[in-house]
């Protein structure tokens, strides 16, 4: 309990941060896609970025740095759930060896403060790019963004619910749980199935802008090949939890998390 509310207080020092931060950039930044080179006169010259534009930028590079580190963790999560085809026992040991890791404080705190800084700078820039987001590439990318931070949120707040207020295990039991009690598969089948697809998608998305502009195959290739192994991935991994290649018993109690009572 000493370091749920530990990272508890971290997140909340975060967030404050965090939005801080981001009050400062809707207040005195622009987007990238309003800025354009002006000469204002002999004594500055053309192109010179303006500090508004310099914080817009510093949000973006944050925003790409705490992604990374989130996609270390969600590589070997997905990774984890993979090897739950091999049969329950596979996962469960894999996901221990990788918790002596992840769930380490420091550690942990810092996934936490990522997961909140990834949401609330992913939100403010889908919505301060709305009205000038022009392609397919841009407004997909806004979209998978948008549904990862929907489904950290989501996600996060129901592991940390689990573990401190539950007092559960959030094991494959914990995750799979919905899937075996009528009528939340309808929902958790397509939440697990569009989480993974929104991963693979927002990658292969932000891959695309490092290609130029002249590689065109390239920035096809770099979008739909992500997209195309997320959409094979996600079918893998709900339908192991939805206990499809052999069969997954649910506790009690953690089916009594959603009103079942066997």
């Amino acid at each position: 309990m000493t370091i749920c509310f530990f990272i508890a207080n971290f997140i909340t020092t975060i967030y404050n941060k965090s939005l801080f931060f981001i009050r400062t950039s809707v207040r005195y930044a622009s987007s990238l896609n309003d800025y354009q080179p002006t000469n204002r006169g002999s004594g500055s010259p053309a192109g010179a970025l303006s500090s508004h534009v310099r914080g817009t930028m510093m949000l973006r590079k944050l925003h790409r740095i705490s992604a990374l580190l989130l996609a270390v963790f969600a590589i070997v999560h997905i990774i984890n759930h993979l090897v739950g085809l091999a049969g329950l026992e596979a996962h469960i040991a894999f996901m221990h060896s990788f918790r002596a890791v992840y769930r380490y404080p420091l550690v942990e705190a810092m996934l936490l403060a990522a997961v909140t800084f990834q949401i609330f700078s992913g939100l403010l820039f889908v919505v301060r790019g709305w009205k000038h987001r022009r392609g397919f590439i841009p407004w997909l990318q806004a979209g998978s963004g948008a549904y990862l931070a929907f489904f950290f949120l989501n996600h996060v707040g129901a592991v940390l619910f689990g573990r401190s207020a539950l007092l559960l295990d959030t094991n494959i039991y914990y995750a799979a749980a919905g899937l075996y009690v009528h009528p939340f598969q309808y929902f958790f089948a397509p939440y697990y199935f569009l989480a993974v697809l929104a991963f693979f998608t927002h990658s292969g998305c932000a891959l695309y802008w490092q290609f130029p502009a002249k590689s065109r195959f390239a920035r096809q290739l770099a979008v739909s090949l992500p997209v195309v192994l997320g959409f094979g991935v996600s079918l893998l991994i709900v339908l192991m939890l939805s206990g499809k290649f052999y069969p997954i018993e649910i506790p009690t109690e953690y089916k009594a998390t959603f009103g079942a009572r066997s």
